[in-house]
């Protein structure tokens, strides 16, 4: 269970209603995310959370519908691994020069894309 000091306000007003997220919005969703991605710190694929939404679309839907619900968005889906990549034969006192990848959890990537 999240316990609220690893969450962080979303910034939503108690007195506006929000819809709900449906469940063709997170199917759309995940069938858009690029498959070729590496998964975060959490380790999760697109693969195993595809495997996850389809054994219970309805309680994958919910979950996220309840951060909206209490506006509550976990911190750890905020982090991401940064890992730099020199490319080969290039001055690396220049930004450009260095390859950037961040490995973020799925859960932000999820919520970026709904």
């Amino acid at each position: 269970m999240v316990q609220v000091e690893d969450t962080v306000d979303l910034g939503l007003s108690v007195d506006e209603v929000y819809p709900e997220f449906t469940l063709d919005e997170t199917e759309m969703c995940i069938d858009k995310m690029k498959r070729d991605k590496a998964p975060g710190e959490d380790g999760f694929s697109l693969s195993i959370i595809e495997e996850i939404f389809y054994a219970d679309s309805g309680w994958f839907v919910k979950i996220f519908n309840l951060c909206l619900k209490f506006g509550i968005f976990p911190k750890i889906w905020k982090e991401s691994r940064v890992v730099l990549i020199p490319k080969s034969n290039k001055d690396l006192s220049i930004l450009n020069h260095i390859g950037q990848f961040a490995f973020c959890q799925f859960g932000g990537k999820y919520w970026i894309n709904l």
